[in-house]
């Protein structure tokens, strides 16, 4: 066997600084919002005692419940793009692939859920473009539609100035990626194939129904907090964890927008708690998420269970 340094090796392929500097970067990033996370709320700690004493648990229970139930759409979008052709994957067993990964979420790096489940789609022998085709829309329309929704609500509420603006500025990015998308799409993954409208119509409809899932129970986690937020219509804050969660998300080095998400969503609800308290307050939304998670990955043991002791 040749060394790696022999004359007659292959040329190594060109150093790639720029990527190499986003993954010193985002795996730097990661314990310093999580440190910035604690230190506001070990500071904060009296403020965050008192709001989480005075919280309303039935309401956590029915954000973490409004959470699980959105889960609902994850199946249906697979189904969509992946049957086709010789493949079929029926709702139970997309929405087990979906839940089975769930706990690969919370694994540094922010992609072990997209890999596990297009690892076992693989092993269903789904189409190779096509697993590729789902994990680029997902990752794409989801940002796209949350820019979409949380820019317009925004920028409803506060007007074209500060925030207002930002968010009437990514509305106008979500309008535009919506667009390119489809053709993006056809042209680096279909390869010229027809990207049928009607798929990519009902694709987008279901991030938009998700999101409007995804924003119910947030708002829901917000009021189970009387008094630590500015009291605001729920549109209104249903707006600002859109787009709060879309500017964590194109933060690359930030995985899963922690630290950007907590802190563009305090400057949009600021309220009687301070600025460090209000992340400290709102990362337990986090948490929220997390059971709501393990509360699926369960329940779809539980349905494979009384499936299999089906005569």
């Amino acid at each position: 066997m040749k060394s790696a340094d022999s004359p007659n090796s292959p040329p190594r392929p060109p150093a790639r600084p720029l990527k190499r500097i986003a993954a010193v970067a985002r795996l730097l990033f990661t314990p310093l919002a999580l440190g910035f996370i604690v230190w506001a709320g070990v500071k904060n700690r009296d403020v965050l005692a008192g709001a989480l004493n005075s919280a309303r648990w039935d309401l956590l229970t029915a954000a973490a419940l409004i959470w699980t139930a959105n889960q609902v759409f994850a199946p249906f979008f697979a189904r969509l793009i992946l049957n086709g052709g010789n493949f079929r994957v029926s709702i139970y067993r997309a929405y087990r692939i979906h839940a089975d990964n769930l706990p690969a979420r919370y694994i540094p790096g922010g992609v072990w859920h997209s890999v596990g489940r297009a690892a076992a789609y693989h092993d269903l022998s789904a189409p190779a473009r096509r697993i590729i085709l789902f994990l680029y829309l997902e990752n794409t329309l989801a940002p796209a539609t949350a820019l979409i929704l949380g820019g317009a609500a925004t920028a409803l509420f506060r007007g074209f100035h500060g925030w207002g603006a930002a968010a009437a500025a990514g509305f106008g990015v979500g309008v535009l990626s919506i667009a390119a998308i489809p053709i993006l799409g056809k042209r680096l993954i279909l390869a010229g194939e027809a990207f049928p409208p009607k798929i990519y119509a009902a694709s987008a409809a279901l991030f938009f129904l998700y999101w409007a899932g995804a924003a119910a129970a947030f708002v829901t986690f917000v009021s189970a907090f009387p008094g630590a937020f500015a009291l605001k219509a729920p549109m209104e804050t249903a707006g600002a964890y859109l787009f709060a969660w879309a500017a964590g998300n194109v933060v690359i080095v930030a995985p899963q927008g922690l630290g950007v998400f907590e802190t563009v969503a305090t400057g949009l609800l600021s309220g009687a708690v301070p600025a460090g308290g209000a992340v400290a307050l709102l990362a337990t939304f986090r948490a929220v998420v997390l059971c709501s998670d393990l509360l699926s990955f369960f329940l779809a043991r539980l349905i494979g269970m009384v499936r299999r002791k089906r005569p």
